[in-house]
């Protein structure tokens, strides 16, 4: 039985050859009727679809008027597809259905259900020549595979989980795997910044690596995989390469990797398989695809009907989880995949190569919990009397098993020289690593013998900064803490979580002093003025001032397209990101003091030098420029980072400024020269991926990064 907005075609073999009857259902009414469709010339040219998608990529930058040239075929085949089943009455009642949809304000879902001879096709190239548009770029084309299967509907509490695995084995052609897991994370961390996505990543490459994350991690709501896929023609299936103990390749029929996610516990109700071919099957079996086999028992599967390059199945990832953490169906999710890799680049076809195989009518599999609303006027709960916490001691935090000393700690740094007061440093020792579920965010105490950490696990945690030892988890929040800081004397800490709440502890013993709702949206940010007279709060498109002991909210100050602040040293300015541009306010009176345009793109983080002298800006535009925020005039503008630039820090003593990128690298700045002296290459260290967070400690001799939800200490010598 078809959805209310579902308009199904389904097509099946006539004893004559070449012969089908198509079979079309919707609001507007049904039709049955026969065609006539030589599948073996269409077949024959799959290849040149294949050769044209990829070409389009490749020369997206100057294709000009060779684009038509390359979609012209391509056309050809979604008309023919198109004229075939929708001509006629069927195309009158695709129509009427469609615009009774798109009148409701509703996304019009087509659902295709195919015998084999016709699943091996580009039905994603299906066009509408009279309207001109391809029908899956402006409906959800999702293909329907019957199996007796149950399908449950899941709630999710929280973010959507997300397990991902990359296999590359060595006897296989060269696969940047490395390099995309960087591209995914970095996309995916404004979700995962805002409690909507958490990503991990299985540590290995094998079967059996799989199936230790599936039994001691999770729940995963999702598998994301990474890699080579196939067909194994002997047994008529589709295969994912994973690696042998040797590193040489282990073709897994998908029928064996559908058993191994069942393993956990719940099973993942999506998977999507980033690898070539898993969409292609034989024309004897309708189950013979990767995509299709793995339907049988997997409610939702996203495969590639082609080759697809690293950067266009990035962009849709990143769109496609976008969309599924904004509680969007996955038909339309993957229409929004699509829509986001020709945004990225107009030209491209690589659009077409995404499927969606279903066997469920009901799209919305996974339902995620919103933050619940508070109005920011509302005024905050009153403190209560401190009162012991009931804390949890945990031992000392474990490396995963199978993890390596190589792995645990990464080598020592090299020596970079420094002009100024400070002449030479080095990292003394190896790096150390904290482990957590995913930490969002990280602070030092004042006297810098704590760090106090947020986490996905909606806990704050405090460590020990000289040994790493967990010292006390303090509990309360409900959703994932993205932001947490220590007044400056100590004595009071505060956290603000994706459940739209802030939560002031005792600095010293970890008790509950209160719980402020004055922050409408989620906290992303929380920060207390240099002097304590301010306590500040972010969060959509408003920052909270509360008086320093949170008693009471003082103002509200719109920010609009980001919630990133910082306060002055002296604590007189309040400076906050706008898109690409910087706002001075006072946060005395909550009145605006000057406005200038920072960069030509989005703001990701501010920071004020110790003096106050200079205010440096981080953007998605790959620079860093630095102010005079008495002037709003441009004193310099620091080029390097290949990616976006996603953090930067001052160093205590304000002689060098530190800065983070979506390109892997952390690199050491001289302030006063302005010249790079040092860079810390993430990737070459075997971290992977980029550092989105750089604190320094209270002395400047600890720097920690956050890199994919660890924490990375590095002890700075000085001389």
């Amino acid at each position: 039985m078809s959805g209310q907005r579902d308009f199904v075609i389904e097509v099946t073999p006539e004893p004559q050859e070449g012969q089908f009857r198509v079979r079309v259902e919707s609001t507007a009414g049904e039709h049955s009727g026969l065609i006539a469709l030589d599948v073996r010339q269409i077949g024959l040219d799959l290849g040149t679809v294949q050769t044209h998608v990829l070409a389009s990529s490749a020369r997206v930058r100057d294709l000009g008027p060779v684009l038509p040239t390359l979609e012209a075929p391509l056309r050809e085949i979604g008309t023919l597809l198109f004229d075939a089943v929708l001509s006629g009455r069927a195309g009158a009642l695709f129509t009427a259905a469609r615009n009774d949809v798109e009148r409701r304000g509703e996304v019009f879902r087509v659902v295709l259900r195919l015998p084999p001879e016709l699943a091996v096709l580009p039905w994603e190239l299906l066009y509408d020549a009279q309207q001109r548009a391809y029908v899956c770029r402006r409906s959800t084309l999702v293909r329907y595979v019957d199996a007796p299967e149950a399908v449950r509907r899941v709630e999710v509490e929280g973010p959507l989980r997300v397990l991902g695995m990359s296999a590359v084995p060595g006897s296989l052609d060269f696969l940047d795997a490395a390099s995309e897991r960087r591209r995914l994370t970095e996309a995916l961390a404004p979700l995962r910044e805002r409690g909507l996505v958490e990503l991990d990543w299985v540590a290995g490459e094998r079967w059996e690596d799989l199936m230790t994350a599936l039994l001691s991690g999770g729940p995963y709501h999702l598998f994301h995989f990474i890699g080579h896929g196939g067909f194994d023609a002997i047994r008529g299936e589709g295969t994912v390469a994973f690696a042998d103990e040797r590193g040489e390749a282990q073709p897994i029929p998908a029928s064996r990797l559908s058993e191994l996610l069942s393993l956990a516990s719940p099973m993942p109700h999506l998977v999507v398989l980033n690898s070539c071919a898993t969409a292609a099957a034989v024309t004897t079996d309708v189950f013979s695809s990767a995509g299709a086999t793995l339907v049988r028992r997997v409610p939702a599967v996203v495969a590639m009907q082609f080759s697809i390059t690293d950067e266009a199945a990035t962009t849709f990832a990143a769109a496609f989880y976008q969309a599924l953490a904004h509680n969007r169906g996955v038909d339309e999710a993957v229409r929004v995949g699509r829509i986001g890799i020709s945004s990225r680049h107009i030209d491209t076809l690589e659009w077409i190569t995404p499927v969606l195989y279903m066997r469920t009518h009901d799209t919305h599999l996974l339902t995620v919990e919103r933050p619940t609303a508070v109005t920011p006027t509302t005024p905050p709960t009153p403190a209560t009397p401190p009162a012991p916490i009931q804390a949890t001691i945990q031992a000392p935090p474990q490396v995963p098993a199978g993890t390596s000393d190589e792995g645990r700690d990464v080598r020592t740094r090299a020596v970079a020289q420094i002009r100024g007061t400070r002449t030479l440093f080095s990292i003394r020792g190896t790096r150390r690593r904290l482990f957590r579920p995913w930490f969002y965010t990280m602070a030092f105490s004042p006297d810098g013998s704590v760090i106090v950490t947020g986490s996905s696990d909606s806990t704050v945690c405090l460590w020990d900064a000289l040994d790493g030892r967990l010292l006390q988890t303090l509990t309360g929040h409900l959703k994932s803490v993205l932001s947490v800081a220590f007044s400056p004397d100590g004595t009071l800490l505060a956290s603000g979580s994706a459940d739209g709440t802030v939560r002031l502890w005792d600095g010293h013993n970890g008790g509950t002093l209160g719980t402020l709702t004055g922050q409408a949206k989620i906290v992303e940010h929380v920060a207390f003025s240099p002097d304590g007279q301010y306590l500040a709060t972010s969060g959509g498109a408003t920052v909270v001032l509360y008086d320093g002991r949170g008693d009471r909210v003082l103002r509200s100050i719109p920010v609009n397209t980001s919630s990133s602040f910082v306060f002055s040293p002296d604590s007189s300015h309040l400076a906050t990101a706008d898109g690409g541009s910087v706002r001075v306010w006072d946060p005395r009176t909550g009145d605006l003091v000057r406005r200038f345009t920072a960069h030509t793109s989005a703001i990701r983080e501010l920071a004020y030098s110790p003096d106050g002298a200079i205010l440096a800006t981080a953007s998605e535009d790959k620079t860093v420029r630095l102010w005079s925020p008495g002037e709003g005039s441009l004193l310099h503008t620091v080029n390097g980072h290949r990616k976006q630039v996603d953090a930067v820090v001052f160093s205590p003593d304000g002689t060098l400024f530190v800065t983070a990128g979506g390109d892997g690298t952390t690199r050491f700045w001289d302030r006063t020269s302005r010249r790079e002296v040092h860079t810390i290459d993430n990737a070459a260290d075997g971290s992977y991926d980029a550092a989105t967070d750089v604190v320094f400690s209270p002395d400047g001799d600890v720097l920690v990064e956050r890199i994919s939800g660890v924490l990375y200490l590095s002890a700075l010598r000085w001389r």
